[in-house]
């Protein structure tokens, strides 16, 4: 093998570890998170941290130990039925003297209605970042156009929650969620990353009908299963 040609394969191994390392060592599913969210009345709260205040969201009391990282609005249905659906991203991070640290999981906050209803185990748990870096610390919301047909999936989702990172070798993923019957489901999961160039490239998709995956169900550890081609839904 030429020198040229192994310093290339040293640099994306490099990358392909170091990127794996920032994605997933020490954050999504290695730390103990103790403390864990729930609802009291129209209130987000988080068990065992003490709440100096809340934040309003739609009519939705959120707990100031969370920040909104992203948020979006969607109307489903009908002239004779629309449900609304105000859904925002939190993240309850600390500042301590080691820098940012998470007091438990990020949810995904979905107000129906005008009713909070938590997901606290789809967001990712990667550590906070703070300089002007393309990576993010979690994913956030797309809303696909029909006219543009710009979706990840074949089944037209009402939002996607997307992910992109990485410096130099790219990672990315994103999980469709579509409305039946009002309630959410994950039509899709997909997961792609690509080296410097296009040297190398790779997309893994898995769909599912609607009605089958229900988002309650889904772990934020899918998405690693997704990565090595393996269907993390039962058939």
């Amino acid at each position: 093998m030429q020198k040229s040609a192994l310093y290339k394969l040293i640099f994306i191994l490099g990358c392909i570890i170091l990127c794996r390392y920032t994605m997933y060592g020490k954050d999504n599913n290695d730390i103990e998170l103790k403390h864990s969210s729930y609802i009291s009345g129209n209130a987000v709260r988080l068990s065992g941290v003490e709440i100096l205040g809340y934040n309003d969201f739609n009519g939705c009391k959120i707990a100031d130990c969370y920040n909104i990282i992203d948020s979006c609005y969607m109307e489903i249905g009908d002239d004779k039925n629309i449900d609304v659906y105000h859904l925002a991203i939190l993240s309850p991070d600390s500042i301590t003297s080691d820098g940012s640290s998470l007091l438990g999981n990020r949810v995904l906050l979905a107000v129906k209605n005008g009713k909070p209803i938590c997901y606290d185990n789809v967001i990712s748990n990667q550590p906070a970042i703070y300089d002007n870096s393309i990576m993010s610390s979690c994913e956030i919301f797309f809303i696909p156009s029909e006219d543009d047909n710009n979706g990840n999936f074949n089944t037209f989702c009402d939002f996607e929650l997307e992910y992109w990172g990485g410096q130099g070798y790219k990672i990315g993923w994103s999980i469709g969620v579509k409305t039946k019957d009002q309630n959410l489901y994950v039509v899709g999961l997909s997961f792609w990353e690509y080296s410097p160039g296009l040297t190398y490239r790779k997309m893994i998709c898995f769909e599912y009908e609607v009605g089958d995956f229900p988002l309650e169900e889904y772990n934020r550890s899918m998405i690693e299963m997704v990565r090595y081609d393996k269907n993390p839904w039962r058939e």
